[in-house]
């Protein structure tokens, strides 16, 4: 869903170009259960699997890639290609698991390390909302690295590592360091 203010000024764009909407929570409509996606629309209702990348925002993007299938034209995509692109997805960098490695070797083998590249406001939100989620967890403190290209990631996970049985770390992106200038 839009945020408010961004939602009117869309709406004005289509009404000065007479061009019809689709939007989540009006035109359609997702949810999910425990065993799977439920998707709604004027068109009728679909229920799917669970997407396989994590994280309950998951759920609203695979609803907005069924909105987008049910408008395209010259395209025959149904429930079972839809299936099976929920059930294979893959994302690096998105709630990633990450199982080998030379951040995974500094570790103690009972850690977990999970990575998302999150880049604004609405990922820190989603982010925050999965982390709630993981509050029965067994580790239960949380922390955040910042990490720009040129720092010595090795030594900063290493000094730090005690700091927290659960720590995410940000690494930003190398055009970072130049918007410094």
């Amino acid at each position: 869903p839009q945020e408010v203010a961004a939602l009117r000024v869309i709406e004005v764009a289509a009404a000065e170009r007479d061009t019809q909407l689709y939007r989540a929570g009006s035109e359609w409509f997702v949810r999910h259960d425990a065993n799977s996606l439920i998707y709604r629309s004027v068109d009728g209702v679909r229920q799917l699997p669970v997407p396989l990348l994590l994280g309950p925002h998951q759920i609203e993007n695979a609803g907005l890639a069924i909105a987008c299938i049910d408008k395209l034209e010259g395209f025959a995509i149904g429930d079972t290609q839809i299936a099976a692109g929920l059930r294979q997805v893959k994302w690096p960098g998105r709630l990633q698991f990450l199982e080998k490695g030379c951040l995974v070797d500094l570790l103690p083998k009972t850690w977990e390390i999970w990575i998302d590249g999150g880049h604004n406001a609405a990922a820190g939100k989603t982010l925050a909302a999965v982390a709630e989620e993981w509050q029965d967890r067994p580790e239960a403190s949380l922390g955040k690295e910042q990490m720009l290209p040129h720092q010595n990631h090795r030594d900063r996970i290493t000094k730090r590592a005690g700091s927290a049985e659960r720590r995410t770390a940000e690494a930003r992106p190398a055009y970072a360091a130049a918007e410094r200038h």
